[in-house]
């Protein structure tokens, strides 16, 4: 019996599901020595600012500003400002003072809700894809499961929270 290698294993997975785990190891991290709050933030975002995006081209002043990026890039380069402004409004209206460290648990539940919408987010902005493009399974598993994504993920970043 011949048993593969580590670098023969490694090589077989997609690289997608190495950035997903770097992200959820960080969000991970920073639930258990920070609270449950920066996740649930960036959960909230995800789903409020591809709909701001969205509306971009229809907004009195500022429409000018998506006709003037005409590259998938720079409109990439847009919905990253407009995530930021989002985090930040969204960070401000969810903030709770004393926000301290959870358990495990909690933190692996907020780490989870929080990087299921990000992927959720990543897949339903087009622009985003010309920064990296996730696999088919990935986009199979948020186009078909998008609504059931974000109830579970809203119950782990309550539980986590709560």
């Amino acid at each position: 019996m011949h048993a593969p290698s580590l670098s023969t294993t490694l090589a077989v997975i997609a690289s997608d599901w190495f950035i997903i785990l770097a992200f959820f190891t960080l969000v991970a991290l920073d639930a258990m020595r920070g609270g449950a709050g920066r996740a649930v933030t960036l959960g909230l975002t995800a789903l409020i600012a591809p709909y701001l995006f969205s509306l971009l081209s229809q907004t009195f002043l500022l429409s000018g500003i998506i006709t003037a990026a005409s590259t998938e890039k720079m409109q990439a380069l847009v919905f990253g400002g407009i995530f930021v402004v989002t985090y930040l409004a969204v960070r401000r209206m969810t903030i709770s003072y004393g926000d301290f460290g959870i358990g495990i648990v909690s933190s692996l539940c907020a780490a989870l809700g929080a990087t299921a919408l990000m992927l959720l987010m990543w897949n339903s902005v087009p622009a985003l894809g010309t920064l990296w493009h996730f696999g088919s399974v990935a986009e199979y598993i948020t186009a078909s499961y998008f609504f059931w994504i974000i109830v579970g993920s809203f119950s782990l970043l309550s539980f986590a929270r709560g």
